[in-house]
């Protein structure tokens, strides 16, 4: 029994230190990591490599002869897949999205912020 718990012990501490490990992809970018959040998106980029993304915009079309009304939503959750000061990739293929950075994580008026996408994104 004693030797259970101490196998068990083990293997939860290795658990752990895995969750606290940032991803070899982002160990030089570390600015990037965080919650970011634009006028239409969430990014949130975690030390691990996960990054959750979501899109939500709606826009109301009025002419004289009709009305439209449009929404656009993504809401994923995948792991970093290519990362580098010009772009980074989250999943594969269908399932992936790719992100063009214009601007790196730059300090304006002390908060953190970061052009992607054409977006400008705060961090949070």
């Amino acid at each position: 029994m004693k030797r259970m718990c101490s196998t068990l012990m083990i293997g939860l501490t290795l658990v752990l230190a895995a969750c606290g490990k940032t991803n070899p992809m982002l160990e030089q970018y570390p600015d990037y990591i965080g919650q970011w959040q634009s006028q239409h998106d969430s990014l949130k980029i975690e030390k691990n490599g996960q990054v959750t993304y979501k899109h939500h915009a709606h826009q109301d079309q009025k002419t004289p002869e009709s009305e439209v009304s449009l929404t656009e939503q993504a809401d994923m959750k995948a792991s970093i897949t290519q990362f580098d000061e010009n772009s980074f990739a989250i999943g594969q293929g269908d399932l992936g999205k790719n992100f063009k950075v214009d601007h790196t994580p730059y300090q304006e008026n002390e908060q953190w912020k970061m052009q992607v996408n054409g977006q400008v994104y705060t961090k949070q």
